[in-house]
């Protein structure tokens, strides 16, 4: 590693010309990359967040976590369903 940092610092203009260059070929790159402004990706998952303010963590999970589980268990297509509780927050992920 000191190799390279001492050989940066000896040869400057070699190192700037290597970086020019690098900056070019990057700017070619990403305008002949067709790059789509809107993907169409679909997830494999879905993640429910609630917050309930002052809840303990057995709170959430007994008064949000587990009812909402039990709920979105119909939904078709659900594969997995994990959830996690914390003070005042409750996470529900769903894999589909």
């Amino acid at each position: 590693m000191i190799g390279i940092i001492d050989f940066a610092l000896k040869k400057a203009k070699t190192t700037l010309l290597i970086a020019f260059m690098v900056i070019i070929a990057g700017s070619y790159a990403r305008q002949e990359i067709p790059i789509a402004a809107a993907p169409n990706v679909q997830l494999p998952f879905i993640t429910v967040s609630v917050f309930l303010d002052g809840a303990s963590p057995s709170d959430t999970s007994r008064l949000i976590a587990r009812p909402l589980e039990n709920r979105l268990k119909s939904v078709t297509g659900v594969k997995n369903i994990r959830s996690t509780s914390s003070l005042s927050y409750a996470r529900i992920f769903f894999r589909v």
